[in-house]
């Protein structure tokens, strides 16, 4: 999935119609809101996901509309919404400033509703709907207005297609929104908005963090160009990373080893909340991304801590290494230096579950835990030949007479077999 060039959101400010008695609301002025979400600052969204994206992505164009009051009242809407689609109150709200505010919608790739009383919080990547009498897919969000920066960011990045950010524990960092293993718990994504690590602001309650490198992948905005990749390098090779956020500097902005990317994150601006200059190390597993703890088993790693993964214990011949040394962070040079040590997995990993202690013919024939030979399927048939001629040399080396011609038979067995088949084949 790639998502690039312009992102135009007509922003609706939608009040509902009040109840009798209601205390008089007091609501943000339209300003506020094109400051949020349209104006070229450096707390806007607008500047947000352009930064975000390495520039990819830019939401020049929206428009904020302003306030107005929609035929209903906030619990008469929940009922007209009722159980089902949540989102299904952007339609209602988009339809109403179609027809009485004469917005057109199909210029639009988003509709994100700002209501004065809190409705709901939730986005999502598309609802297919037929406005202005044409029927096409939007992105969609709600808010409210007293919503922060961090969590409307969270919310167009579900827009955009993303999945809550999650770490590798069994249990949900916020069980009430996602019950899922780990989800909300990495706290320097704003995929996990909510228990994030995000920058007090005075207009807009928060602002960020950004999104790690696993995410922006997974839209299409990290430029492969600029990943250092461990293939051609030997282990020990070191590489220097310059911040996420700063794309404009000289440097790689991620390393990628094994299926692990590491990137280095800076505290400034968007990560202004963050704590400290460190590494962070993810991964991306089923279309989401997953954040890992160091050997001190901690999150953040900062210099002198060390990344390491191991292989089965059974078989390190096959299934490597990978442990990464942060050697220095230069906070003020902006730079963080990785030492790599690689084992990559041997192409033949995944016979391991066959139970392989050591290879006679590699990816074809091997000694069992228990001594015994294993041939590993699925394989063709001039491959069968090619075990069972093995099997019948070794049963030579057999002192057991009663052994070794049951091998000898076996391996003729299965010549005699494999030439049948090839003769009805």
């Amino acid at each position: 999935m790639t998502i690039q060039g312009n992102q135009k959101w007509a922003i609706l400010l939608c009040q509902f119609k009040s109840t009798r008695g209601a205390q008089p609301l007091v609501r943000k002025p339209r300003q506020h809101f094109v400051d949020l979400f349209t104006n070229d600052r450096t707390s806007s969204l607008h500047n947000y996901w352009s930064n975000v994206s390495h520039g990819t992505i830019n939401l020049t164009g929206s428009v904020v509309y302003d306030w107005k009051t929609l035929p209903q009242t906030q619990a008469a809407l929940r009922n007209l919404v009722g159980s089902g689609d949540r989102l299904d109150a952007v339609r209602i709200a988009a339809e109403f400033f179609a027809t009485n505010q004469g917005v057109d919608f199909r210029q639009f790739n988003g509709i994100l509703m700002v209501t004065d009383l809190n409705f709901d919080l939730t986005g999502t990547s598309g609802r297919r709907w037929k406005l202005n009498d044409e029927e096409r897919d939007y992105r969609v969000v709600i808010c409210s207005q007293n919503h922060s920066q961090t969590l409307i960011a969270h919310e167009m990045g579900h827009s955009f297609g993303l999945d809550h950010s999650v770490d590798t524990s069994d249990v949900s960092c916020d069980p009430a929104n996602d019950g899922r293993p780990g989800a909300y718990c990495d706290v320097y994504d704003i995929m996990s908005a909510g228990n994030v690590l995000s920058a007090g602001h005075a207009q807009f309650g928060s602002v960020g963090p950004i999104l790690n490198a696993v995410n922006m992948s997974l839209l299409g905005w990290l430029n492969e160009g600029r990943v250092w990749d461990w293939d051609n390098h030997t282990s020990g090779a070191e590489v220097q990373l310059v911040p996420l956020s700063k794309p404009r500097l000289i440097g790689a902005i991620a390393a990628r080893v094994g299926r692990f990317v590491f990137e280095y994150r800076a505290v400034r601006e968007w990560d202004g909340g963050i704590g400290q200059d460190c590494i962070l190390v993810h991964s991306e597993e089923s279309g989401q991304s997953v954040i890992y703890e160091g050997l001190n088993g901690q999150k953040s790693l900062v210099q002198g801590d060390v990344f390491y993964v191991k292989g089965s214990a059974n078989l390190p011949s096959l299934t490597g290494y990978i442990r990464v040394t942060v050697a220095t962070i230069n906070a003020s040079a902006q730079t963080a230096t990785l030492r790599v040590d690689y084992k990559p997995e041997s192409r033949f990993a995944g016979f391991a579950e066959v139970g392989i202690l050591h290879w006679l013919i590699e990816g074809v024939l091997g000694v069992g835990p228990k001594g015994d030979i294993v041939p590993v399927p699925p394989r063709p048939l001039t491959r069968d030949i090619l075990v069972a001629l093995t099997i019948h040399e070794l049963a030579q080396y057999i002192d057991d007479e009663e052994e070794r011609t049951r091998l000898e038979q076996t391996s003729l067995e299965m010549i005699i077999r494999s030439a049948q088949k090839q003769l009805r084949g």
